[in-house]
């Protein structure tokens, strides 16, 4: 049985492939007992939350660019279940995901070329 995080923890209404297992929602679960120092929602005060699965952040080294294959931050959401309210954290550190699952180095850019004498015009 998971222990609840200080008042409720649920798991949303539907399920997927990118939902936690529940080894994942204990370790998470753990992480916010014993790290957080506050468990209510900061926006409504309540005490409600649904392990909405893994979100993945792309990370760039410009604003507005998206590298495909590039780095990644993964992180959990959960949400409030009164306000909605969501919170990430950082799937690593919480111990939901090894060390390993981390990527640390962007893949070399390839600026477009054009082809000459192509047949895609």
């Amino acid at each position: 049985m998971i222990t609840p995080i200080i008042g409720y923890l649920s798991s949303p209404s539907y399920a997927g492939d990118y939902m936690l297992s529940p080894e994942q929602i204990s370790r998470l679960t753990e992480h916010i007992n014993t790290k957080w120092a506050r468990k209510e929602c900061r926006q409504c005060g309540s005490n409600s939350w649904a392990v909405e699965g893994f979100v993945l952040l792309s990370i760039s080294d410009q604003p507005g660019q998206l590298v495909l294959g590039g780095p990644s931050l993964p992180t959990v959401s959960l949400v409030c279940n009164i306000c909605g309210n969501t919170v990430l954290v950082n799937a690593i550190v919480a111990g939901v995901l090894p060390p390993t699952a981390q990527v640390t180095a962007p893949p070399t850019a390839v600026a477009p070329t054009k082809v000459e004498g192509g047949t895609n015009g």
